[in-house]
């Protein structure tokens, strides 16, 4: 079955309602910096991740901690310290190379790097979204509360036997098909002009907002 208009408006709504501190730490002057719009920070932080620096790649991973924990002050400025304390050298060296090849990372991937405050799928893919927002998003544990919630849904297979969604064969295949229908979305209903990442902030707002029955019910109709 297709959306209904009703659903369409719904969904359009809730992505251009998506409010989340667009922020990011220069940490070269050592202040945060509030930029215009989303847009503005997939394009710093790609730039980042991408520039084959390590100095800039180190910044950029710890603008994804930064803006991640924007919404929560005090957990946010730890997590931050926390990884530029501990990451070496080795492994920002490491992250340099795989993210300067054309094709972005998959999940495991990066996992493999073994970052610290990168062990789940709420940080991991938060990285890849950042190196491909028009085609990858974000999965963290708001959108996975929809694995409870009727009618079933891509997101209904989560395995998570711990309060983290774990990078496996199985959830990496999830994630793959959820971004994949969130591209989707934006083709059949939007002519194209959202991001996958743009249509998982649709969901990530009506899941905030506390409307997950509406959000799964959305979900389930776009991917029928």
């Amino acid at each position: 079955m297709a959306l209904s208009s009703e659903q369409k408006k719904i969904l359009n709504d809730a992505i251009k309602a998506y409010r989340f501190p667009p922020a990011l730490f220069d940490f070269a002057k050592k202040r945060a910096v509030c930029l215009p719009n989303m847009k503005a920070v997939e394009k710093q932080i790609r730039e980042d991740l991408v520039s084959g620096n390590p100095r800039r790649v180190k910044n950029g991973l710890s603008n994804v901690i930064f803006w991640g924990w924007a919404q929560r002050e005090g957990r946010q400025k730890y997590w931050v310290n926390r990884f530029r304390q501990t990451v070496t050298p080795k492994q920002v060296r490491a992250c340099t190379n795989l993210f300067s090849t054309r094709r972005p990372p998959t999940l495991q991937e990066i996992k493999c790097l073994n970052l610290p405050s990168f062990s789940g799928m709420s940080f991991i893919s938060k990285i890849r979204m950042f190196l491909d927002p028009r085609r990858s998003a974000t999965l963290d544990m708001q959108l996975a509360k929809l694995r409870c919630v009727r009618p079933r849904t891509i997101l209904s297979g989560l395995k998570m036997p711990t309060k983290q969604i774990r990078i496996t064969d199985h959830n990496e295949q999830i994630y793959d098909d959820w971004c994949k229908i969130l591209v989707q979305i934006s083709k059949a209903y939007f002519e194209g002009r959202y991001n996958a990442a743009d249509v998982e902030r649709g969901f990530f707002h009506l899941v905030q907002c506390g409307s997950l029955k509406q959000a799964a019910t959305i979900l389930h109709y776009a991917d029928s």
